[in-house]
């Protein structure tokens, strides 16, 4: 993984940086092709809200975007890379987004691809976070603004030791401070609905 653009910028009193990763050598060059133009069109955005924004502040404001990237698990059978995004304009805002790839398929990972076709992994991932949480109520939002149930496509990523992680934005379902949070699924809670070896 090497960085492929790196956008910096300061106007009006704010500023940015955005650096764009670019993967290689994952053997399906249509896999690439396709990772590589999300991190294009996610970086694109930001530049882009940021540029637009930037517009309007000539006579003074306050914005910092930035963005880097990180390999959190290169491993023989995956790569998960995350997009760390922080933006500020009075209170900070953070926001991550995962790309899991299998190795050996090439393939770009939803959540359910880890799961087989009729396990109903949402109820049971839900059921366990739910359980950590009532362990801590008061660490976390709760009626109808707390945790429901994890979405078919939540943001997660498989650790270098194979374990699933669930990752909740920054305010999503406990108070901007306690900032992203991360759920470790414990294998064994999930081992009779996996599909492969990926979560072991």
């Amino acid at each position: 993984v090497v960085t492929f653009r790196n956008y910096t910028a300061e106007k009006y009193g704010t500023d940015a940086n955005i650096a764009t990763p670019r993967v290689t050598g994952l053997g399906d060059k249509k896999v690439e092709e396709k990772l590589n133009s999300e991190f294009e069109r996610y970086s694109d955005a930001l530049i882009a809200q940021y540029e637009s924004d930037v517009k309007g502040m000539e006579n003074g404001g306050h914005e910092s975007v930035t963005s880097t990237y990180e390999v959190k698990a290169d491993t023989d059978t995956h790569l998960t890379i995350v997009m760390h995004t922080v933006i500020a304009r009075g209170d900070a805002e953070q926001i991550d987004r995962y790309y899991n790839i299998d190795k050996k398929t090439g393939k770009l990972l939803k959540l359910g691809d880890l799961f087989q076709k009729d396990a109903d992994y949402v109820k049971t991932v839900s059921a366990y976070i739910a359980g950590e949480i009532a362990g801590d109520p008061d660490d976390y939002f709760s009626g109808s603004e707390g945790f429901q149930k994890i979405a078919a496509d939540q943001n997660f990523y498989v650790s270098k030791e194979g374990k699933l992680v669930i990752v909740f934005d920054e305010a999503s379902i406990a108070p901007a401070y306690r900032g992203v949070l991360e759920f470790t699924i414990p294998t064994g809670t999930i081992s009779g609905m996996l599909n492969g070896d990926l979560v072991h």
